[in-house]
């Protein structure tokens, strides 16, 4: 179902009619996914395995290939200031979010650090890569990756518009 979700939303993004709207593969992608729950909750029983294959193998094997794209020359090409920028940047949006979580909000601390992580990182890929790290319990995963994931769809519907 993943692949035809996946190759249903690059077929229908290269459409003359959709490239003019320049929505990406990956909006079209969530949406049909939308579409096609049903089918899943259908045969959810049946679809475990396959789930959990995507959710862990297929999802790392992107992260690995998404990283053979920065090469050298782009991390010099940024140089110091922006590797520097991306860090501060990084360290606090972890510490906002840490605080907000555990200090106001009185969640979990594992959970906190995992959506904390993807909100900062680079989304669902960064809390499967610090679940792994923290060795938390996969329940906690699946709620951070779903906060991240639902924020983040919420935002690409939202940033075009802005």
């Amino acid at each position: 179902m993943v692949l035809l979700v996946s190759l249903a939303s690059y077929y229908t993004a290269s459409l003359p009619f959709m490239s003019k709207l320049h929505l990406s593969p990956l909006i079209i992608g969530v949406v049909l996914g939308i579409l096609a729950s049903p089918l899943f909750r259908q045969a959810q029983k049946t679809c475990d395995k396959a789930i959990v294959f995507s959710a862990k193998k297929l999802l790392r094997l992107g992260i690995i290939l998404y990283g053979f794209n920065i090469t050298l020359q782009s991390i010099v090409f940024v140089g110091f200031n922006g590797i520097l920028l991306s860090l501060v940047v990084v360290v606090f949006i972890l510490a906002i979010g840490y605080f907000i979580g555990v200090k106001l909000l009185k969640l979990d601390k594992e959970i906190t650090i995992l959506v904390s992580g993807g909100s900062a990182i680079c989304g669902a890929a960064a809390v499967l890569a610090l679940e792994s790290s923290l060795k938390s319990e996969p329940y906690k995963g699946i709620i951070a990756v779903g906060t991240v994931v639902i924020f983040g769809l919420v935002g690409m519907f939202l940033y075009p518009l802005l």
